[in-house]
């Protein structure tokens, strides 16, 4: 995952929202913190498509991130 967590770091939103989309098909422990850190992105895909993978973490911390974004 250390790649993808990189790519949320790229200038293009583009870029940081497919990362953001793979790290949460990975369903990993190490995906959660990037996650949701991408939920405060200067983007609003960004921001969205954090939001929609942490929905599917069952996880209590994904939940209150999602709930407080």
């Amino acid at each position: 995952v250390g790649p993808l967590v990189a790519a949320l770091d790229d200038p293009a939103p583009e870029v940081r929202a497919m990362a953001a989309s793979a790290l949460g098909r990975t369903r990993t422990e190490a995906a959660l913190e990037p996650l949701i850190r991408a939920l405060g992105d200067s983007s609003t895909t960004v921001q969205l498509t954090a939001k929609a993978v942490l929905s599917g973490y069952d996880d209590p911390r994904a939940r209150e991130a999602v709930a407080g974004a």
